[in-house]
């Protein structure tokens, strides 16, 4: 006789979240763990993921003590858009690349700062903007992101400016060895009167699975004007 035991996914989540080594957001990150505590993942019997089975292929496809292998993706060249002249902004396997971006716009048209330092660099930003329209409360994989995000981006356009080249946002995941599990955040800020373009592309490579859980918040001032 063979027995199977039911894998518990929220508790194999919850436990894999003292394995990580998070430099920035512990309080926030401490808080939106205890709502996904309260909520788990969604099953059938919620209204918006009733015909998405998430949950599901996450059981099936991945093992959320496994940390990510080290990537082997040392160029982008064909993961860009040809004749693109942008700002490059590039993760891979969820953590941000500065060999792999490319920030060509002037600061004073932009700032771009990785969110783990814009914590401690632009505080007051932080405190003001960062999950004031993702609500952690309102969705499991918003409470997932907010718990357990690796890298993220701050991009900050200030008041009457116009970014002459569009931000580029690049999400790779290298699957090639093993399974992916990867979480970014994007927050950007777009000052009264100025206007910015973003592109973003998320690509793979591997035949392993790749679960990327990435949230963005974009508060866009009074006549601003952001292209996404």
């Amino acid at each position: 006789m063979s027995t199977t035991v039911a894998r518990d996914i929220n508790q194999e989540i919850i436990e894999s979240f003292s394995q990580q080594n998070f430099s920035a957001g512990n309080d926030t990150r401490k808080k939106a763990l205890e709502i996904f505590k309260n909520s788990g993942l969604p099953g059938n019997k919620h209204e918006e993921y009733r015909f998405t089975p998430v949950t599901r292929h996450l059981e099936k496809n991945f093992n959320w003590n496994l940390a990510n292998t080290k990537a082997s993706i040392d160029t982008i060249e064909n993961f860009l858009i040809k004749e693109l002249d942008a700002n490059v902004l590039t993760f891979v396997n969820g953590n941000y690349s500065d060999s792999l971006s490319k920030i060509v716009s002037p600061s004073s048209e932009i700032n771009i700062t990785k969110l783990s330092e814009a914590f401690t660099h632009q505080k007051s930003l932080i405190e003001k903007y960062f999950g004031s329209i993702l609500d952690a409360t309102s969705d499991a994989y918003a409470a997932l992101n907010s718990a357990y995000w690796q890298e993220g981006i701050l991009i900050h356009v200030p008041e009457n400016t116009s970014v002459e080249k569009p931000v580029f946002i690049l999400h790779l995941n290298d699957a090639a060895s093993a399974q992916v599990i990867s979480h970014t955040r994007v927050l950007g800020i777009i000052e009264k009167g100025s206007t910015v373009s973003v592109i973003e592309k998320s690509d793979s490579i591997g035949s392993n699975p790749v679960f990327h859980n990435f949230a963005e918040e974009w508060i866009v001032k009074e006549k601003a004007h952001l292209e996404y």
